[in-house]
């Protein structure tokens, strides 16, 4: 904007005394252009090439997983655009705010194109959401509902229909449409280093915690701390460059799944930004990475490397599931000995975030459960997810991965035996 002469007004907001209205800070323009003007047109260029693509996809997108893979191509094209105007008028902090947002719907993207059988889970959900918003509208701001009863009666009706679909075992309906958090989802489609890092700066600066209020600031001369408001070019570049790489990487994703033939144009753009003497060998290897690796997978490959991360873990979650037993059993040991008894058809532990970790009961209170008798004894053992990892009961101790499907079976009914299971859900080994 207008620089100004109110002391008492922010920097760069526009006084009175300039009668039109300019949202931006208009003298830095061509400043932070003339110092990144080939990130600029760099972004600037793939954006073009972005809008003709999902035109093109929209064409040819009939069923749901490429519909929403379309939508979220158009979604993280729309974030690099907001990212160039932060961008231009020195808002970095405010730029990698929309980056995590790219990084999010370039992940579902990816993901969905090798699940597409889950696309429908994605599109369902939105009913739960609009019913959410409704219920919360008519508690918390009910003169303001300007809903018609037949609308309420539709969008109830719409979550009735769906919410089995989102519902656990203890009868909770989830709060995003996937059981598996971002975090897991980017480690699935090759990401976790992405999601370590960069993606993890991002939130820090949304969520305004100690690292992300440090973006605020800047060492002065003598290394003290100062505000660096903006207009300002830190943060520019590294946002610009995060903007173009996740781009990149949804259109590549859209390519693939709609079949659209813009593969050589996509790899003319992927050198453009390597030429750029200021992008660091990182980035450099994010773009490389963006080409090989998840984009050239195919399904066994993914199976593969699922199952090497499973094999790592599993000493460590064997290891806590042990553990997390142990301190049932010690807490019953203790309850044994106290002279009070206490009845209840249904005990649950909750982490400190409210999910439940451990529920101890009988399916008829608890929920179904395969294999077992309505009043059967059990313990669950669930991971952060609500998939239930471990099950305890009369007869036996039972081991799942992070789908619920079985790993390991140790039981002593009928007769006593040990199995494993193979991705495949079939038995690879038992004894005897």
């Amino acid at each position: 904007m207008n620089n100004i002469h109110d002391a008492d007004c922010p920097r760069g907001m526009a006084s009175t005394e300039h009668p039109s209205a300019v949202f931006g800070y208009e003298e830095f323009w061509p400043k932070v252009y003339a110092e990144f003007k080939q990130q600029f047109d760099a972004v600037g260029e793939l954006l073009r090439l972005g809008d003709e693509m999902v035109k093109a996809a929209e064409d040819v997108a009939t069923e749901p997983v490429k519909k929403v893979i379309c939508a979220l191509s158009r979604a993280t094209i729309t974030g690099a655009c907001e990212t160039l105007l932060l961008c231009g008028n020195g808002c970095g902090a405010g730029a990698m705010k929309i980056v995590r947002g790219m990084y999010e719907s370039k992940w579902s993207a990816e993901y969905l194109r090798f699940h597409p059988d889950e696309a429908d889970d994605y599109i369902e959900f939105s009913k739960v959401i609009l019913w959410r918003r409704l219920k919360w509208v008519q508690e918390y701001d009910p003169t303001h509902v300007r809903v018609t009863p037949e609308k309420m009666k539709t969008i109830e009706d719409d979550y009735n229909a769906v919410k089995d679909r989102f519902t656990d075992r203890r009868g909770n309906v989830r709060h995003r449409w996937h059981k598996k958090p971002i975090g897991t989802i980017a480690e699935e489609v090759g990401r976790k280093k992405e999601y370590d890092f960069p993606y993890a700066i991002a939130c820090s600066i949304h969520h305004n915690n100690f690292e992300g209020l440090s973006a605020l600031f800047a060492l002065d001369d003598g290394g003290k701390a100062i505000p660096d408001p903006p207009p300002s070019s830190a943060r520019v570049e590294r946002s610009l460059i995060a903007a173009y790489t996740n781009l990149w990487f949804a259109l590549s994703t859209l390519n693939d799944s709609c079949g659209l033939g813009f593969s050589q144009r996509l790899d003319a753009m992927q050198e453009i930004l390597k030429k750029i003497p200021k992008v660091s060998h990182q980035v450099a290897e994010e773009l490389e990475n963006c080409s090989e690796g998840v984009l050239t997978m195919t399904d066994s490959e993914i199976v593969r490397r699922l199952e090497k991360v499973e094999r790592e873990n599993r000493f460590y979650k064997l290891a806590t599931i042990c553990a997390a037993c142990g301190a049932v059993i010690l807490i019953l040991m203790g309850a044994v000995k106290s002279p009070r008894t206490i009845e209840a058809e249904k005990i649950v532990l909750l982490d400190s975030h409210g999910q439940a970790r451990v529920t101890i009961g009988t399916p008829r209170f608890t929920g179904a459960a395969v294999d077992m008798q309505p009043d059967d004894p059990a313990i669950w053992i669930s991971d952060t997810n609500g998939a239930d990892r471990t099950i305890i009961t009369a007869d036996g101790i039972y081991f799942a991965d992070s789908n619920e499907k079985r790993i390991v079976d140790l039981n002593s009914y009928p007769r006593p035996g040990l199995k494993f299971y193979g991705p495949d859900g079939k038995v690879n080994w038992m004894a005897p």
